[in-house]
């Protein structure tokens, strides 16, 4: 039985199909799928019921999901440990959301860089993934950048706010839109927009946009066959004539998918129609390592210009 093996597990586990597993591990399906098989004959009994479209834990293996988890935890301290023993310094591990400008991407890279003379190179893009959460709660990660509200439904995480990034709406190049310097939400009430580009899983930074939305009457909305992605809404955009809000800002991954001469993007002029950004962290866990919080409490301050509060709650 090798630690190979039981990632293999454990990505089946975490995401419930074979497929997305593989992409998670960088691997195509037919070896992972070999892996679990090979470790279900050392365990001596099956760990997923494979279905249709997705797979299911037996009893074994969700049993077994938790040790799993943990032997892997632990596995991924020994270089850590090892440096310490050495003597050296473990650089910062920090993830940051891909959907946040660029600009402040790279920013918050640097910064991370600078603290203790390490590098970033540890730095991780994430699409707000919920495996972030358990990440920095159990200190597998020490700082991220995230769409806030952060999803903490324990209350384990601070935060501080960074920024707040608009969002613009995007139409055909030839809608009655295309060509505004500026759109109201009161001008966009009784348009149909398809979901947006932006992931379900930032839907929890989504909920005073959805709100604002609600109160001004932009509610009529339909839904991508399948699973949607930037190419297949920018489609119902461009085929269909609907409408959807994109990030506004320059550098972002989204509008490039709804640029000219095809679409146009019309920012919103509402105040505080935006998604905020902001830097977490679990203070129970960095002030375990002081050379961590106290390298955490670095990088929060050349960004903020802020020191880094205890305790502070998630916004």
């Amino acid at each position: 039985m090798d630690l190979a093996k039981l990632t293999a597990f454990l990505a089946v586990a975490d995401e419930r199909n074979f497929g997305r597993a593989a992409q998670r591990l960088h691997m195509t399906p037919s070896p992972l799928s070999r892996q679990v098989a090979q470790l279900e004959r050392e365990l001596g009994g099956a760990l997923f019921v494979r279905e249709y479209h997705r797979v299911a834990l037996t009893p074994m293996g969700e049993a077994l999901v938790g040790p799993v988890r943990r032997i892997l935890e632990q596995a991924g301290e020994l270089p850590a440990i090892a440096a310490q023993a050495r003597g050296e310094v473990r650089p910062l591990r920090v993830a940051a959301t891909a959907w946040a400008p660029t600009a402040r991407v790279t920013r918050f890279a640097e910064a991370v860089g600078r603290t203790g003379g390490e590098s970033a190179s540890g730095l991780e893009l994430v699409e707000d993934s919920d495996d972030v959460v358990p990440g920095l709660l159990d200190g597998r990660l020490d700082l991220a950048l995230l769409h806030l509200p952060a999803p903490d439904s324990d209350g384990g995480l601070s935060a501080v706010p960074w920024l707040r990034y608009p969002l613009a709406v995007a139409v055909r190049a030839d809608d009655p839109l295309a060509g505004r310097e500026s759109v109201s939400l009161a001008e966009l009430s009784g348009r149909t927009f398809v979901e947006s580009v932006i992931p379900p899983r930032v839907t929890n930074a989504m909920r005073r946009v959805s709100t604002m939305l609600k109160n001004a009457r932009v509610t009529r909305t339909e839904q991508v066959q399948g699973a949607p992605g930037g190419v297949e809404i920018s489609r119902e955009v461009l085929l269909r004539g609907l409408a959807t809000f994109v990030p506004h800002l320059p550098g972002s991954p989204l509008p490039s998918l709804m640029s000219p001469p095809a679409f146009a993007t019309i920012p919103v002029e509402d105040e505080g129609f935006g998604m905020d950004v902001g830097l977490v962290w679990c203070a129970e866990q960095v002030g375990r390592r002081p050379d961590t919080a106290r390298r955490v409490e670095e990088a929060v301050e050349a960004l903020t210009g802020a020191p880094l509060p205890a305790g502070a709650p998630v916004t």
